[in-house]
């Protein structure tokens, strides 16, 4: 028996390294779009296109002293605090159904003074609510509500007395 010696093959790489990656030139981007130059204030074409920063301010100094009105209200007790809360929902209902498309300006500082008058009768009773001052007639975390609700409709009031012209402003944004 003779015994031979078996050369075993050369080990075969199980991975081949990868080649090297070719350079490849930057790649081409859009352009970028230049932006207008504003050439001036905006022009409209027609007077009652202008938004009316007069009345913001305006329905603002109403809505303050009825605002300070209804914290005295509060505070001398003039009327229960529900009675506010009953009324600040039937003041928002009302709205909703007949002052849709109300546009006089006088009737809009109304409305701001009612919800002035609201938003100071319950930032009062908040107050008197967390000093555990309050009385018998409380209406408690309602008045957060109460406040915070006039505090929007008032905001989307002004924002659009200030951004949107006189005819789109038809209400409260009740």
């Amino acid at each position: 028996a003779s015994s031979k010696v078996v050369a075993l093959p050369a080990a075969v790489p199980l991975r081949r390294e990868a080649p090297m990656p070719k350079p490849l030139p930057p790649p081409v981007l859009p352009e970028r779009l230049k932006l207008r130059e504003p050439t001036g204030p905006m022009q409209y074409t027609d007077e009652n296109e202008y938004p009316d920063p007069a009345l913001a301010l305006r329905s603002l100094q109403v809505t303050a002293l009825a605002f300070l009105f209804g914290i005295v209200a509060s505070q001398v007790d003039l009327f229960p605090a529900t009675w506010f809360v009953w009324s600040f929902l039937l003041v928002h209902i009302l709205g909703t159904i007949f002052l849709v498309d109300y546009a006089s300006e006088r009737g809009l500082t109304a409305l701001c003074a009612v919800l002035g008058l609201h938003a100071g009768v319950a930032a009062s009773e908040t107050g008197l609510w967390l000093l555990d001052q309050d009385g018998e007639d409380s209406v408690g975390p309602w008045s957060i509500v109460v406040f915070f609700s006039c505090v929007m409709y008032l905001h989307g009031f002004w924002t659009e007395c200030l951004i949107l012209p006189p005819d789109y402003i038809t209400s409260c944004s009740l």
